[in-house]
């Protein structure tokens, strides 16, 4: 993945994920749940955050660049649209600065 921190709308999607938006759906998964999906551990996310809740999504994309520095744009979408974390929202910006083709 280029790096992730790098996106465009980077802090906005930051912002998104660090709630679970119960407008969208109440099903929605926020960055805790994405990084259940990658086997991360929410302590890991707090000691990178300095438990700064506004920095905790910031830190869950560090961490998984770190981990996984070749994930793509597209893999990561997917995975925001598995039954547990349904942001449909993130993928959408996404998409309009990617060519991706997500499925879910």
């Amino acid at each position: 993945m280029a790096d992730l921190c790098e996106v465009p709308r980077y802090h906005e999607i930051c912002l998104l994920l660090e709630c679970k938006p119960p407008e969208i759906s109440p099903k929605c998964g926020d960055y805790t749940d994405v990084a259940r999906h990658y086997s991360m551990k929410y302590e890991e996310i707090c000691c990178l955050s300095k438990n700064n809740p506004g920095e905790r999504a910031a830190a869950f994309f560090q961490l998984l660049n770190s981990r996984l520095p070749n994930l793509t744009v597209e893999e990561f979408s997917t995975a925001l649209t598995t039954k547990n974390i349904i942001r449909r929202d993130v993928v959408k910006i996404l998409c309009k600065y990617y060519y991706i083709n997500v499925s879910n």
